[in-house]
């Protein structure tokens, strides 16, 4: 018999309508809210929700912006859940399939303890299995310089980091970008300094737009008044309150605001 990876519809026309063991392979918002669905649907189903980091909830603690605490509040209502709900259960540092050191050369370093299972894996101890994992690396835009020059880094770098995100800390990312800042600024991966002036950021999106406020926040007089109380990473904002000294942003993108 196959394996039944089937559309969630499939689960009140009767595909389990016994015990069963279900994986969901990721903790963000996607997969707490289908642990939480399944858990309705399914009465008698145990679910293990797998997850890559420590710690849950993926894009809620480490995508959203810190001075957005309105948006990063649903994690409490998912950590009820993981807390107190009898058949879901949190399985931490486990990832699926083999590492790719392009798109993560610094996880052996940051993650030592991290355990890695092929799919097959998963067919072995469970009836099925949702995956509701995130992209695992940055979309390049071909140009040159773009992986190696010194002051080009990913958006996804740098709100990792002052996230908090164990794979984007010092002095972890500094060993992928061979970055060298001098003391006795705050430990930091990136080559901003006091005497950075300008810097410009490729898109206009809603994480350019989290980006372009953080570093503008942090070069203003009131930083630690508007930061100090969010989740933003202890390091990251004693950095940006000593190095963060921005006159000019320049946001670049192909389409215009209204667009």
């Amino acid at each position: 018999a196959g394996w039944p990876l089937r559309h969630l519809s499939t689960v009140s026309s009767g595909l389990f309508t016994e015990s069963c063991k279900i994986a969901v392979v990721g903790s963000g918002p996607a997969g707490m809210y289908t642990a939480e669905t399944l858990s309705k649907e399914l009465p008698n189903c145990q679910i293990d929700v797998i997850e890559k980091l420590p710690v849950p909830f993926g894009l809620v603690k480490f995508g959203v912006a810190p001075d957005h605490p309105e948006v990063k509040v649903v994690s409490e209502k998912f950590g009820d859940l993981l807390k107190s709900h009898p058949r879901i259960r949190f399985v931490p540092n486990v990832a699926l399939g083999r590492a790719n050191p392009s798109l993560n050369p610094h996880e052996h370093i940051s993650q030592p303890n991290l355990s890695r299972i092929p799919v097959s894996e998963l067919h072995k101890y469970y009836d099925a299995a949702v995956i509701c994992c995130g992209a695992d690396g940055e979309r390049e835009l071909g140009v040159i310089g773009e992986q190696n020059l010194e002051g080009v880094y990913s958006a996804r770098q740098f709100v990792g980091w002052y996230n908090g995100h164990p794979h984007f800390q010092w002095p972890i990312l500094t060993q992928v970008h061979k970055t060298h800042i001098p003391q006795p600024l705050p430990s930091s991966p990136f080559s901003l300094t006091p005497e950075t002036r300008s810097a410009a950021i490729i898109g206009n999106g809603n994480v350019a737009l989290d980006v372009a406020r953080i570093l503008m926040v942090g070069s203003s007089a009131s930083c630690e008044k508007l930061l100090s109380n969010t989740e933003i990473s202890p390091e990251s904002l004693k950095w940006m309150q000593q190095a963060t000294h921005l006159d000019h942003l320049h946001l670049i993108g192909r389409r215009g605001p209204a667009q």
